[in-house]
């Protein structure tokens, strides 16, 4: 069992208190999210339960998606703290030292 897995109570209970936190200090913001929906249902929440039904129904290899979330996520990141402003990607013959 995984780190998120294993402590997802403590998720949870954390991402509760943060969320009241969250619409008590910004009011409009949560207002304004509660506000989108069509046919009396809430939009964002009809995503989320998407985003948690879907990767299920077409059987998702989360070891391949968990790699290339490393990949896509921490990649700009590295290029911007080693000060990559412009990357070139080299072409076959060049690759080869032609």
């Amino acid at each position: 069992m995984g780190l998120f897995e294993r402590f997802l109570t403590v998720w949870v209970g954390l991402g509760m208190p943060a969320g009241v936190g969250l619409g008590l200090a910004m009011p409009t913001t949560f207002q304004a999210i509660a506000g989108l929906e069509i046919a009396h249902v809430n939009l964002v929440v009809a995503v989320f339960i998407w985003v948690m039904i879907f990767p299920t129904m077409i059987q998702i290899d989360w070891t391949s998606v968990n790699d290339l979330v490393m990949v896509v996520a921490f990649a700009p990141i590295a290029a911007f703290l080693l000060g990559v402003t412009d990357i070139h990607v080299p072409s076959a013959g060049s690759a080869r030292g032609c």
